[in-house]
């Protein structure tokens, strides 16, 4: 991977997804673009040591910090989904 590890991004689920379009479908788009995605977020680090946890083998994790990372932290502002579409 390229990067320090240390950024931090936010997954959200397919189906949450298809949802929030459904809904979208359903209700419109009067106000806007709407961010789908949690506001919570988890480093590239965690995630990768817990892909290894439940696959229960023994895999190294290697980063390669020669590369610029991007942005450190990413996360969605979900307060209009919320208003908007009960998301």
């Amino acid at each position: 991977m390229w990067c320090s590890s240390n950024q931090r991004r936010a997954f959200v689920y397919v189906v949450d997804v298809v949802n929030a379009l459904i809904s979208v479908l359903q209700r419109g788009m009067v106000e806007g673009v709407v961010q789908i995605g949690p506001d919570k977020n988890i480093s590239i680090r965690e995630i990768a040591e817990l892909i290894v946890k439940i696959s229960r083998k023994t895999i190294l994790i290697k980063f390669n910090t020669s590369k610029m990372e991007g942005d450190v932290d990413r996360s969605a502002d979900w307060s209009k989904a919320k208003k908007i579409h009960d998301w």
